[in-house]
Parts: C-alpha cells; sequence; structure tokens
C-alpha cells in the first residue's frame, strides 16, 4: 500500500495537483506503474501519450435498441488497430498507454 501512495505522489507531483485531486483512472495501480515507467522513459517532455482505462463490459458491437454503442466492429481490438495503423506505440504492449501520438492527434509531425 505504501509504495503505491508513493507512486501517486509522485505521478500528482508531476501534474503538479494533489494527489487526491487525480482522476480516478490515475490512482489505478496497474494504470500508474507503467505510466510512470513511461514518462521516465520517453525522449521528450512533448511527446503525447493517450491512456486508456478500459470498459471491456461497455463494448456491444451488436446493434440493439436503444443501445448508445451498436457499431458492429466497434470492438476494443479495432480502436486499437486504429491507433497503432496511425503511428502509436504500445506501451509495454499493455494495451494502455499509447504513445508517440502526433499524426494520430493531428500534429503533422
Amino acid at each position: 500500500m505504501q509504495c503505491t501512495k508513493n507512486k501517486l505522489r509522485k505521478l500528482a507531483k508531476i501534474c503538479g495537483i494533489v494527489p487526491a485531486s487525480l482522476p480516478s483512472t490515475l490512482q489505478n495501480p496497474d494504470i500508474t506503474t507503467p505510466l510512470l515507467k513511461h514518462l521516465k522513459d520517453k525522449d521528450s517532455p512533448e511527446t503525447p501519450a493517450l491512456v486508456i482505462d478500459w470498459n471491456d463490459a461497455g463494448f456491444n458491437d451488436t446493434p440493439t435498441q436503444d443501445f448508445r454503442n451498436g457499431v458492429v466492429g466497434q470492438t476494443k481490438a479495432a480502436i486499437i488497430a486504429s491507433l497503432m495503423a496511425h503511428g502509436a506505440g504500445d506501451y509495454l504492449d499493455l494495451n494502455i498507454i499509447f504513445a508517440a501520438l502526433r499524426s494520430v492527434l493531428g500534429l503533422g509531425i
């Protein structure tokens, strides 16, 4: 538990906020640990990254009446494939942090 608290404090300091102000996604140790490693390993502080806390139960790729998401093929794998096809790297192959997103974000670099 202390290790997690230390990591939360470290991430909050990097973000310039107090740990309690971190979004719940960034308080998840399964995300915090690889995110801190990414921040340490990345080439530049300007390198953008996308952090995703997947809700696998939220995917409904079969058209269903009164459901918001009923697009066939709209799956986690399809989203990941699209990110990767547009230049994102799957940091540590965890499907959590996608880095080097300049072309994905339309930055043209």
